[in-house]
Parts: structure tokens; C-alpha cells; sequence
């Protein structure tokens, strides 16, 4: 209370407060956060995967995407495309920053390997595998 000086806020006994953001470390943001995207998402025509929750596919786009806690990893032909999932989640007030190389995801670092059709992925502090 008195680090934050919540005394001025006190209404009958408690301080309450309203949560406009995610709340880090709170039991049900993530879920919470997660069902917000999905509504975002479907009114975009995009379809989230009956079998990998986290996996959307566009209906009619060349545009899928995977979300791992707050990281996109997107696939998708053609730069409109991925242009048109960034406008979507700006236009529902998130920020969005680009990795357009797809040299990072999830906190692995990976190497992409065209030519031969292989990823090399890391980790801080974990062994390196071929895939």
C-alpha cells in the first residue's frame, strides 16, 4: 500500500483496479488473451486448427500463422499477405515488430538452409539440432 501509495484509491475496505492489458503471471491472461485473438482473427477470416490450438490458416489467403505465447511465426506467399496480418493485429491495438528474415521464434534462433531444405535451431545454453 505504501509503496505504490494505493491509500488515495481505497473505496470500502479494498482498491480496485481494471485491467486494460495482459497481466503477466495472472492465472487466465494467457487464456484470456489467446480467445481475443481468435475472435480478432475469425472476423478476418482466419480458421484456428481443430487439432493444433495456436495454428490459424487464412480462408482464402496464401497465409497461415502459429502462435507461441506472444511470437508469430508466419508462412505465407507474397509480402501483401503478411502486410495484411500485420494491419489486422495493429488495427486491433497490438505492436508489432519484424523479424522478416524468420531468424527467430519462441526464443530459438534458426538458420534456414534453403538450398538444402533444412533448419538449423539453437537455443541459449542448448545443444544445436538438424532438422
Amino acid at each position: 500500500m505504501k509503496l505504490y501509495n494505493l491509500e488515495p484509491l481505497l473505496y470500502r475496505g479494498a482498491v480496485h483496479v481494471e485491467i486494460r492489458k495482459g497481466m503477466y503471471g495472472h492465472p487466465v491472461s494467457g487464456r484470456l488473451a489467446n480467445d481475443k485473438l481468435v475472435q480478432i482473427l475469425q472476423k478476418r477470416d482466419f480458421v484456428q486448427s481443430d487439432l493444433i490450438p495456436g495454428l490459424f490458416k487464412h480462408k482464402t489467403r496464401p497465409l497461415c500463422l502459429s502462435l507461441v505465447v506472444c511470437d508469430f511465426g508466419v508462412s505465407y506467399v507474397g509480402k501483401e499477405h503478411a502486410n495484411f496480418l500485420t494491419q489486422v493485429l495493429q488495427d486491433n491495438g497490438h505492436t508489432i515488430t519484424h523479424d522478416w528474415t524468420g531468424s527467430i521464434f519462441g526464443g530459438m534462433t534458426l538458420k534456414w538452409d534453403f538450398a538444402n531444405g533444412t533448419v538449423n535451431m539453437s537455443m541459449p545454453g542448448c545443444v544445436e539440432k538438424a532438422l
